[in-house]
């Protein structure tokens, strides 16, 4: 499957809306997230406004479009009614830096631009569904349009019915994603249709999906942002008839998890062994990792993976040690050659001294910073009561959040809505310290990395 920056960054946007609920397979656990500064600052876990984000990080210098090239067309749903109140964006690459531009359309489903950039065979065109349920994207990729144009651009859909079976460790999920990757006369095309599914609904789940006219070559299905599958689409949709339908499986589903550390939390830098469960054997993923925070934080790549089958494999990743604190840095699995993309939430908590050695009857102080609802930037958010616990022998992170074995409770204080707290210690030898933070909407309990102060 080629790479495409803006399709990997957006399902990075909407599958992040897919981590919620509490479920645990074996080997590693499914944590999970709710709403967050991925929320927040991207998309509402409908669909609108998801391009926000995109602007924000693949934009960051706000380069505003210079062209004059104008786009238009209309957008139809699966039985060809014209949608008005659809967000359209364009984007082309100029001189290295995407530049876009966006509206609404207006009744009878027509859209324009007037001021877009030349494209030339790298242009998107995306069209975002307003509703918070049941909604959809299209997208048009790898477009060519000259400036000034005209160039017309539809974007009509058929029908493909859809079947869903809950099944395997995690199938308590209440919403899912299917996309669709493919291509029409003009360009390629990608269609994604959400699925409002709530748990008290019956097994299986079938919706019939708006996907654009095309013929198709790979598909997918996320019901968690960790979890999914491929399957293979219909091979061709026309607009507004029905194509065949897709029966899918949950049981048979991959997932993703953070094996170690436990709690899936830790300092910036921390080793983190990242699990691939369940995967066809020889598929080859390709992983990738960025932070929540701040907008702009860069993507980075590591190196790809060879799959083994379907028992646990885990691969050792580091978060990068300019990870922020107090976020969210997630780390993604796409797999290359198809459209399978899955990601896994690590929550970055610091914990440091004053000083790493200290002599016999002297004090250190303990800083830090926790991730807490609400805090955004300068934003403060929720305040929270830490607990901070120490030991004399090295050890790694607690198993029991409520009862952490070997390990001795100093306090309890108050974190501002910044997340940040301080603690003064004058240990009388060599001590390991944690901090215990609580969990909110937005984040699940977790412990801090451990550290110690050596007594001299």
């Amino acid at each position: 499957m080629k790479h495409r920056s803006l399709l990997t960054t957006i399902l990075a946007l909407l599958l992040v809306f897919l981590l919620a609920g509490t479920a645990q397979a074996a080997g590693f656990r499914h944590h999970v997230a709710g709403g967050g500064p991925a929320a927040a600052h991207r998309v509402s876990p409908g669909l609108a406004a998801a391009h926000a984000r995109l602007a924000a990080s693949l934009n960051p210098l706000n380069v505003l479009s210079v062209g004059t090239a104008v786009l238009n067309g209309h957008v139809y749903d699966r039985w060809l009614s014209p949608m008005d109140g659809f967000t359209v964006d364009w984007w082309a690459p100029v001189s290295g830096v995407w530049s876009n531009g966006e509206v609404v359309t207006a009744a009878g489903g027509a859209y324009s631009f007037t001021d877009a950039d030349a494209a030339s065979g790298q242009g998107e065109l995306w069209v975002f569904s307003p509703s918070s349920s049941n909604g959809f994207i299209y997208e048009r990729y790898g477009a060519s349009w000259l400036d000034p144009g005209p160039t017309t651009f539809d974007f009509q859909a058929g029908t493909v019915p859809l079947t869903a079976y809950r099944g395997g460790p995690w199938s308590t999920w209440s919403e899912c994603w299917f996309a669709f990757d493919g291509s029409d006369a003009q360009t390629s095309v990608w269609s994604m249709q959400y699925v409002d599914a709530p748990f008290t609904s019956a097994s299986p789940v079938d919706y019939a999906g708006n996907v654009m006219a095309g013929s198709y070559t790979s598909g997918s299905v996320n019901f968690w942002g960790d979890e999914g599958m491929e399957f293979s689409p219909p091979s061709s949709v026309s607009a507004g008839g029905t194509a065949s339908g897709v029966t899918i499986d949950e049981a048979n589903a991959s997932r993703t998890g953070i094996a170690s550390p436990w709690w899936a939390s830790g300092k910036p830098g921390t080793s983190v062994k990242v699990a691939l469960g369940n995967f066809p054997a020889g598929w080859t993923v390709d992983f990738s990792g960025y932070s929540d925070w701040p907008p702009s934080a860069p993507t980075k790549t590591f190196w790809p993976t060879t799959t083994t089958g379907v028992a646990n494999q885990l691969r050792t990743l580091t978060v990068p040690t300019t990870a922020t604190p107090g976020y969210m840095y997630w780390i993604g699995e796409q797999h290359d050659g198809g459209l399978l993309y899955l990601e896994t939430p690590f929550q970055v908590a610091s914990l440091k001294p004053s000083a790493a050695t200290i002599r016999r009857g002297a004090s250190v102080t303990l800083t830090g910073v926790i991730p807490t609802r609400g805090h955004l930037g300068s934003t403060a958010g929720l305040r929270k009561t830490v607990v901070l616990y120490k030991r004399t022998t090295s050890a790694g992170q607690p198993l029991s959040y409520s009862s952490p074995k070997g390990w001795t409770k100093v306090a309890s204080f108050m974190a501002s809505g910044l997340g940040k707290y301080s603690f003064k210690q004058r240990p009388s030898r060599t001590t390991y310290y944690i901090v215990r933070y609580p969990g909110d909407a937005w984040y699940w309990g977790a412990f801090t990395s451990v550290i110690h102060v050596t007594v001299r």
